[in-house]
């Protein structure tokens, strides 16, 4: 399983620095074109057509990334419904339609890829079948970010420690929780941002009267030790 995780982390490292070069690219290609117009008086006629289908790009691989992190929005209300159902049924619902979207997704750009192999850009000429190949390349990441957030790290964000660290997070803030009340105490939590080594984490749930009762036991037993 750590090498399954291990490619797949690969593979989204790899797509976040397409991202970034087509976001220096775009940012090139848009200030060479203000600079011809304000300089020169003149425009570039295939700038804007490369930015705009560098924008489609980023967009369809950004969200790859927030289907693996499960950063996605989403609208709680059906999960609110959905109180006297235990908590993994509810998930496994909101995975199936996750799953269901890509397929349809994935099926739906391969029938319209040989379609699209016969149409060309406007300025450049570009084949729109490379184009649109993007939808089918992000069903197939989408799906691995759904493997690697719910079966490898088991519904948990990928998460970095450090002694002594902690974040209270309100569980009604959260996506995947539908508790009107409660919060989630993670111990040696940290930003996947920083680059350090991955480590296991644990995550437990209290109502709200109970981690007062939690903290106020805690604070007795260390005026104690004082």
């Amino acid at each position: 399983m750590k090498a399954v995780a291990k490619i797949i982390d690969m593979i989204f490292k790899a797509v976040e620095w397409v991202i970034t070069a087509l976001v220096a690219l775009m940012s090139a290609l848009v200030l060479l074109q203000v600079i011809n117009r304000a300089i020169l008086n003149t425009s570039l006629t295939w700038s804007e057509e490369i930015v705009n289908y560098s924008m489609i790009w980023i967009a369809m691989l950004g969200s790859c990334l927030l289907v693996r992190n499960n950063g996605h929005m989403a609208v709680d209300n059906f999960l609110k419904m959905l109180k006297g159902v235990p908590k993994a049924t509810a998930t496994f619902i909101s995975v199936a339609l996750q799953v269901a979207f890509i397929v349809v997704m994935f099926l739906g750009i391969l029938e319209f890829l040989p379609t699209a192999a016969q149409q060309f850009s406007p300025v450049l000429r570009l084949d729109m079948a490379m184009i649109y190949s993007i939808f089918l390349i992000s069903s197939v990441l989408m799906l691995l970010g759904l493997i690697d957030y719910w079966i490898i790290h088991r519904g948990k964000i990928a998460a970095y420690s450090e002694e002594d660290r902690y974040m209270l997070i309100y569980a009604g803030d959260r996506i995947n929780d539908y508790y009107d009340k409660g919060y989630i105490l993670l111990e040696g939590w940290h930003c996947s941002c920083y680059d350090w080594p991955e480590v296991d984490w644990d995550a437990t749930y209290y109502e709200e009267d109970e981690l007062l009762k939690k903290v106020q036991e805690e604070s007795t037993i260390d005026k104690g030790e004082a």
